[in-house]
């Protein structure tokens, strides 16, 4: 029975799990799943379990597994401690017995096929994006160092994380990337590098950006015409980056080496250093994030399409800075969340990716459409076979739609059609043998005109002439035999039929009629 066992109905117990280690979903497992430090038992009474928490995401992590082993076998040393009081040993015990229900997590790393899914998700917003009707800008940059990004809004205490509800991967907030960049612009309105009118435009102020310990106050007497001092929306939206290549979740620590002296503020307590590390969720280095900024419906506005442009083009700028020179994220200072601005290269390669997934899905839809037309016509050549194999008896009429199966099975891949050719080769023993005039019937007319009419004194029998005669008598022969009388090249190759008429006079015959 598990040790931590979360307040879920036994019917969504059944679907993920006693302890939720079949949710594939990251966001979902720690937005509702997470064990928190006072949890209740598979008992019913109460259990204190303190590192819950952190167990919680590093089980989600890339290289959870791995610390959560490290974990479970230091847990279980400590329940064989000769030293240590029967109650620790038991409280180790559960602890690595509930570590262990953790390590079946199954949400690690996305399956291929859903990766690929994601990133076909994230070009899309792209796409959309870019539809954009009043402009645009998308800045590509690829992550250089960790990301800590969120790590105060979470149930779990300073180890939250951004992550997507529908992929459960992490990505930066909209506001995370409009408050650096309005970091950025600050000091350049401060500077005198942006004017206040551009950056109200870009966005937006409020009332108390202009009271006396408000972030413009300096602006309140002296400002250019074009500015409001008060209220203003902004006309671009900063969407929320997503990552366009593989982002993963790792743990990272943090030290602290002197908590005593944090906790007492002693000088004395210095002396004693008892690291105590602190784990908390990052996004590794090397992800790419495209991050876009778009006018939004204030930029009516705006009064042109190159003053919109401008703001667009300053926002990117602000942009660029922020990623490349400030950062994002928690712990900036010491190193994470810095950007490298690869626009041109990311987005060149984004555009081959999208032409080669486009190439790829029309290859594929042609594949599904052709097997879609083979097992249409091979549904087709079993419905034919089968009227054949009702009947008792075959005749010559059947002949022809033996054929027709025959040509249509030489059409199709030939290793899928085996058992359908076995079926038909069993009735085509079952026709009547072929006459003359079958086979004339089934010849091209050039061969006809070659081989029975210009070479008709070359037969070996009468049987044989007489079955030419009674072919030129019906519909298709009579258009052949007319063709004879009356085409040029025709007349002087079989003589007008000068063999034939011969033929017919010798054997007191009527003429074929034309």
């Amino acid at each position: 029975m598990p040790i931590v066992k979360p307040p879920i109905s036994p019917d969504v117990a059944s679907l993920i799990g006693a302890c939720a280690e079949k949710v594939e979903n990251r966001s979902l497992l720690l937005g509702k799943f997470a064990i928190h430090k006072s949890w209740p038992a598979a008992n019913g009474q109460g259990r204190r379990m303190d590192d819950g928490p952190r167990w919680s995401f590093i089980r989600v992590a890339e290289n959870g597994e791995e610390i959560l082993r490290r974990e479970a076998e230091f847990q279980e040393r400590r329940s064989r401690g000769q030293n240590a009081s029967p109650e620790n040993r038991q409280e180790a015990r559960e602890n690595a017995q509930a570590i262990n229900q953790l390590l079946s997590c199954k949400c690690r790393t996305l399956s291929p096929p859903v990766e690929e899914m994601r990133k076909a998700h994230v070009d899309h917003l792209i796409d959309l994006v870019k539809k954009s009707s009043m402009g645009h800008r998308i800045v590509f940059g690829r992550l250089e160092s960790r990301l800590a990004i969120n790590l105060s809004d979470s149930l779990i205490q300073n180890a939250g994380i951004c992550l997507d509800r529908f992929f459960g991967v992490p990505y930066i907030p909209g506001s995370a990337v409009k408050g650096v960049c309005r970091h950025i612009a600050l000091g350049e309105l401060r500077s005198g590098g942006m004017s206040l009118a551009d950056f109200q435009d870009i966005f937006g102020t409020a009332d108390t950006d202009f009271s006396e310990r408000g972030e413009l106050a300096s602006f309140r007497n002296g400002h250019d015409g074009d500015a409001v001092i008060g209220d203003k929306k902004g006309c671009v939206d900063f969407l929320a980056a997503y990552p366009r290549s593989e982002a993963k979740l790792v743990v990272d620590l943090t030290n602290v080496h002197y908590p005593a002296y944090y906790k007492s503020g002693n000088i004395g307590d210095l002396s004693e250093e008892k690291p105590l590390p602190n784990p908390f969720p990052v996004v590794e280095a090397g992800a790419e994030f495209a991050f876009c900024v778009a006018i939004n419906s204030m930029g009516g506005r705006l009064e042109s399409d190159s003053r919109r442009n401008s703001l667009l083009d300053a926002t990117a700028g602000l942009l660029r800075r922020a990623i490349s020179e400030s950062g994002l994220g928690a712990k900036t200072g010491a190193g994470y969340g810095w950007f490298a601005d690869e626009t041109d290269a990311i987005a060149k390669r984004r555009e081959e990716e999208v032409a080669k997934r486009a190439e790829d899905l029309k290859r594929a839809a042609e594949e599904v459409a052709r097997n879609e037309r083979i097992r249409q016509d091979m549904e087709e050549c079993g419905f034919l076979l089968k009227q054949l194999e009702d009947k008792e008896t075959l005749d010559a009429a059947d002949r022809a739609a033996a054929a027709a199966i025959e040509k249509k099975l030489g059409d199709l891949p030939q290793d899928r059609v085996v058992p359908l050719r076995d079926r038909l080769n069993v009735q085509k023993k079952r026709l009547p043998a072929e006459s003359l005039a079958d086979k004339l019937a089934a010849l091209h007319p050039n061969e006809l005109v070659s081989k029975y009419i210009a070479g008709f004194a070359t037969l070996r029998t009468e049987d044989e002439q007489m079955a030419v005669v009674e072919f030129l008598k019906t519909e298709d022969g009579r258009k052949i035999w007319n063709a004879v009388h009356t085409d040029k090249k025709l007349v002087k190759r079989c003589n007008g039929g000068a063999d034939i008429h011969a033929f017919l006079k010798k054997k007191g015959l009527p003429k074929i009629p034309q």
